[in-house]
């Protein structure tokens, strides 16, 4: 009976402690998901030779970022249309008229292209700012196509993050919500138990020793370069353009990384691009084990992933996992 009683306790304290854990990660990924955002325009307003002038204040200190999005009406209209016939010229100042930054964007520039089914994202400026600083914002704009002044648009103030890392959090934001939601019934069911002075020995075992370390295991997932599918490979231009898990297509270029939900916000972790030729993209990752060369391959429309290490004798072992 004694023995029973301290399994009994220790389950409940295991899976009491795996409940405020799943429950701290639920929050801690919802705050990473309620991202910062101010509109300031919005609408089908002209990027024909206008000046758009802004006051806004930051609500936290962190790195911001000002957006123009263009958002798609109908799924036939042409994303590549979007892309060029445009230049930004942005001035930031702080209350008493200094300059503090200013930067020009021309339709050539791929810095900062996010690509979506239904937007087109551009980021003219970024910059640094404290909790509730207020900015003054002038936003100059030169285009001779017409057809940017009839979509639909918004320029908007956002806090930096990695769109790589938003459909982790989404995914581990729900993991641990169901975590927490288990947890909290299999307590309730062993209590319940408990008080009708059942047996439940054996049902204590199995959650002490079975699903216990399956719920407070976090499972090894594919690396970084496996959530990405590689659309267009463009080697003379120097650039590929690949989707992420959450369906956002991205322009990279050699130097440009891309992180997961475990490496964002760690300026060496991820995998960057180290080469990009015909018919293939070579990223170097940082794994558990060190660094790795993921090369994907894009033949007649398939896409293959090879893996390359150095084993323990120093020879090159290539993994070869679709």
């Amino acid at each position: 009976m004694k023995i029973g009683r301290i399994i009994f306790t220790i389950t409940i304290l295991a899976l009491a402690t795996v409940s405020a854990f799943s429950l701290m990660m639920y929050i801690n990924f919802s705050r990473l998901l309620d991202i910062p955002k101010e509109i300031l325009q919005s609408g089908s307003f002209e990027l024909s030779d206008k000046t758009y002038e802004f006051i806004f204040t930051t609500p936290e200190e962190a790195r911001y970022s000002i957006v123009l999005n263009f958002i798609k009406e109908r799924e036939k209209d042409p994303t590549t249309k979007y892309m060029g016939a445009h230049t930004i010229i942005s001035e930031l100042r702080d209350m008493d008229n200094n300059l503090l930054m200013s930067n020009s964007v021309d339709q050539n520039s791929r810095i900062h292209r996010r690509l979506s089914n239904t937007e087109f994202k551009q980021c003219f400026l970024s910059f640094n700012a404290k909790k509730k600083q207020t900015f003054k914002l002038k936003i100059t704009f030169h285009s001779n196509d017409e057809l940017l002044n009839k979509i639909s648009k918004e320029i908007y103030v956002e806090k930096d993050y990695d769109p790589a890392s938003k459909p982790w959090w989404n995914l581990f934001q729900t993991a641990s919500l169901l975590v927490f939601g288990l947890t909290v019934l299999l307590i309730g069911i062993i209590i319940y138990l408990m008080r009708k002075k059942r047996r439940v020995h054996l049902f204590v075992l199995t959650m002490a020793f079975v699903i216990g370390p399956f719920l407070i295991t976090i499972p090894v997932l594919a690396g970084v370069v496996e959530t990405i599918q590689v659309l267009k490979i463009s080697p003379q231009d120097g650039w590929a353009v690949i989707k992420t898990p959450d369906g956002d297509m991205w322009i990279i270029k050699v130097g440009d990384m891309i992180r997961d939900h475990q490496s964002a916000g760690q300026k060496n972790n991820g995998a960057t691009v180290i080469e990009i030729t015909s018919g293939r993209v070579v990223f170097e990752e940082m794994t558990a084990t060190g660094k790795e060369t993921v090369i994907v391959r894009l033949e007649d429309g398939k896409q293959r992933t090879e893996r390359i290490r150095k084993s323990p004798d120093n020879q090159p072992v290539i993994f070869k996992p679709n």
